[in-house]
């Protein structure tokens, strides 16, 4: 069984459980660290959960089979443990009398200087509960997460996504298939309004990217959550469906308005190159007036192109963020956008590399793509886990 634990105020893990009792012994995991398991409801202190130490027989008594034993600190407060508060600026649980409450929230020792600090400072009370989905124990602020400097290993996001992508394949796997096949269904009925013209360009271009954040969203949740240990079921690609719908399908609306705007620029430049070609051509030549067409229209379509994929690098987390954290698709968007800034050129390799990843399903005669889109998501979801893990989720209003 694989265990995560908090540590100020971070989550570490998993561990086994041969690897928790090292933990335990040695003092990292004390009375009142917060752990978790995939049989836990939700996250408890140390003392509360655990297993006590069982004599063992037959097959169980081997060397190396030995259970994790309660230290004597932890049997000892085990009984205590479970009127214990949460600290809401790391996150421990501590018992009420090593706690103080500043409006109305609950502080530990340790954590009421750099409070107070903040007040001095005039900072507002940080909120007393968070919306995340889970399994995170992020505590930093935007700001102080911000201040952090990361390196993206995306050649290791590839092992790590196939990984998890065929650890349960009846849930992964099978889970981002759905999601496509959902995604075909829905974006089938835009094909309809390609036959009319400019007004069906358009429609498909806004329609589908309202429906793409929602694709990448819950592909990135089925990796989350098997990376994260939580418990993890097909209908997890399908969290967006709730109160976060909207703030994770227009985390893409940047997109939508570059597109239709440059679409409009590139078919009102045809148009009037369209009328006026007649008339160079009488003076010039039929040869003349192609390129003099052809030419603008070739670099509208490499800028549109161009910036299409600066818009994807630096948005790429804007949905995930939306429904993992909580947040606000104008602030997933700004925080994606601030993040991918310190290294683009890290973020824009990873795109590059989803990108082959998905060419290569393609050569494979179309069928390999079952694999390869999954996987390609996949690798945003686990550098996403690897660097916004720790970043607070929002509050609620």
């Amino acid at each position: 069984m694989n265990w995560y634990y908090a540590e100020g105020g971070q989550q570490r893990g998993p561990v086994n459980e041969t690897e928790l009792a090292g933990l335990v012994a040695s003092g990292v995991i004390q009375a009142q660290t917060l752990v978790w398991n995939e049989k836990l409801p939700n996250w408890l202190p140390w003392a509360q959960v655990a297993p006590a130490a069982e004599p063992m027989t037959g097959d169980s008594a081997r060397p190396g089979n030995e259970r994790p034993a309660v230290t004597a600190a932890v049997a000892a407060a085990e009984g205590p443990a479970g009127n214990h508060v949460r600290c809401t600026q790391c996150g421990q649980m501590f018992p009420p009398d090593d706690t103080v409450e500043l409006g109305g929230r609950r502080v530990c020792a340790s954590c009421k200087p750099l409070l107070l600090q903040r007040l001095q400072e005039g900072a507002a009370l940080p909120a007393a509960t968070a919306v995340g989905t889970g399994g995170a124990v992020g505590t930093l602020s935007p700001e102080e997460w911000l201040e952090r400097d990361y390196s993206i290993d995306a050649t290791g996001a590839v092992s790590e996504a196939w990984d998890l992508l065929f650890r349960r394949p009846a849930v992964v796997l099978l889970g981002c298939i759905l999601l496509w096949g959902a995604f075909i269904g829905a974006s089938a009925p835009l094909a309809v309004l390609g036959i009319i013209p400019l007004v069906g360009a358009l429609a498909s271009a806004l329609i589908s990217s309202f429906l793409a954040p929602l694709l990448e969203a819950g592909q990135a949740n089925l990796f989350l959550r098997e990376r994260r240990g939580l418990p993890n079921e097909v209908s997890s690609g399908f969290a967006f469906f709730g109160p976060r719908f909207w703030s994770v399908a227009l985390t893409h609306l940047p997109h939508a308005i570059f597109a239709v705007s440059l679409q409009v620029v590139l078919l009102t430049m045809g148009l009037g190159f369209g009328f006026t070609a007649p008339m160079w051509a009488r003076g010039q030549g039929a040869n003349f007036a192609w390129p003099v067409l052809a030419i603008p229209m070739a670099l509208g379509g490499l800028v549109m192109g161009l910036g299409m994929l600066f818009l994807y690098t630096c948005f790429r987390y804007a949905p995930i963020l939306a429904l993992d954290k909580g947040y606000s698709w104008t602030d997933s968007l700004r925080l994606s956008w601030r993040f991918v800034l310190k290294h683009f050129w890290q973020n824009f390799w990873l795109l590059f590399l989803s990108g082959l990843v998905m060419l290569a399903g393609l050569i494979l005669c179309c069928v390999g793509s079952v694999i390869s889109y999954p996987l390609a998501y996949g690798m945003t979801g686990v550098v996403y886990d690897r660097w916004f893990r720790d970043l607070a989720p929002a509050a609620r209003p």
